[in-house]
C-alpha cells in the first residue's frame, strides 16, 4: 500500500513538472519541459528516499534527512546558474 502512495506522488510530481515545463516552452524560456520534469521527479525521489532512510536512523546515527534534502537544493541552484549562464551567451 505504501508503494502505491509513492507511485501516486511520483505521478503527481511528473504531471506538475509537465505542466510547468510546457508553459515555459510555450513562452520560449530556457529550461523546458524535460528539465523541469527531471527536477520535480528528482526532488520527489530525494524526499521519498530521505524519509525511507530516516527510518533506518536508529541503526546508523550519522544520517540526517534535512542535510540530504539541502544537498538537492544546492544541485538545483547549479542548474539555475547554468540556465542564467546559457541565457547570457545567446
Amino acid at each position: 500500500m505504501i508503494e502505491i502512495i509513492y507511485l501516486i506522488r511520483l505521478l503527481v510530481s511528473f504531471l506538475l513538472g509537465f505542466l510547468v515545463g510546457y508553459e515555459r516552452e510555450q513562452q520560449d524560456k530556457p529550461c523546458g519541459m524535460r528539465t523541469i520534469i527531471f527536477i520535480t521527479l528528482g526532488a520527489t525521489l530525494t524526499v521519498i528516499l530521505t524519509f525511507k532512510l530516516d527510518i533506518l536512523k536508529d541503526l546508523n546515527n550519522s544520517f540526517d534527512a534535512v542535510r540530504a534534502i539541502a544537498y538537492y537544493l544546492v544541485a538545483i541552484g547549479f542548474v539555475g546558474g547554468g540556465i542564467i549562464n546559457r541565457k547570457k551567451d545567446i
